[in-house]
């Protein structure tokens, strides 16, 4: 859309700036909250498949959860690693999305401070492959709670 008008996508169109000539602009730049609506939540790195939501992206049977990288101070983010696996070698990679995403869908109490190596800590988040929950009252704790409801890859033997 550019000046109530519809445009086809990534047409070129110009701003009315009252006096004198409307100047061209790329209708991708207009409104920068309308542009972050219709990102795409994930694009596949290898295969570029695209998933336009949150939703889409946990309730396709092509994605399940391989690993968690948790934060090791509060100035890192964690990260869940999600492998997608197609038939053959169409894709078959795996991918890193931000915690924070996914933080929505928790109800319970939330924890600011990140306890890696305090006295509590029972190191879950130095092994990318463990996906327990955790005890500690802390922000890794809370993607770990969050991670219960995300599809677990199969482990060799069959087993999640």
């Amino acid at each position: 859309m550019c000046n109530g008008e519809v445009r086809a996508e990534g047409a070129w169109c110009s701003i009315k700036r009252g006096k004198g000539n409307p100047r061209p602009v790329n209708p991708n730049f207009l409104d920068v909250e309308e542009n972050l609506k219709m990102r795409p939540f994930k694009i596949c790195s290898k295969c570029e498949y695209t998933w336009k939501g949150r939703e889409d992206f946990l309730k396709d049977p092509f994605i399940c959860l391989v690993g968690f990288e948790g934060a090791l101070d509060e100035t890192e983010s964690a990260f869940y690693l999600f492998n997608h696996i197609l038939d053959g070698d169409q894709c078959n990679t795996t991918l890193m999305v931000n915690a924070e995403d996914f933080l929505s869908l928790h109800n319970g109490a939330t924890f600011t401070e990140i306890k890696f190596e305090s006295p509590l800590c029972e190191g879950h988040c130095i092994r990318i492959e463990d996906l327990s929950r955790c005890p500690v009252e802390c922000k890794n704790a809370v993607a770990r709670e969050i991670m219960q409801v995300f599809t677990p890859c199969a482990r060799p033997g069959g087993k999640p």
